[in-house]
């Protein structure tokens, strides 16, 4: 598919509209893409062959995630 320069932009811009809720002015960055993950492998199996040592560091919890964010100003996660 071939689109031109005021598709683009109109495209890009209705991406763009939806990473922010209208008024929401709240200081800090955003982490768009944080993976979490727990060593509970009996409630979330692990790939076939991968054992929790595998996983480094073993756990990464949202609470982790949330305390390391706020050392570098993030205020907002998105989860994965």
């Amino acid at each position: 598919m071939i689109i031109n320069r005021r598709q683009a932009i109109a495209m890009g811009a209705a991406g763009l509209s939806g990473c922010v809720a209208p008024g929401d002015h709240r200081p800090g960055h955003i982490d768009a893409h944080s993976h979490i993950w727990t060593p509970d492998v009996k409630r979330f199996p692990l790939a076939s062959g991968k054992t929790v040592s595998d996983l480094k560091p073993s756990s990464f919890t949202p609470q982790t995630l949330i305390a390391l964010g706020k050392t570098e100003g993030v205020s907002r996660h998105v989860l994965i």
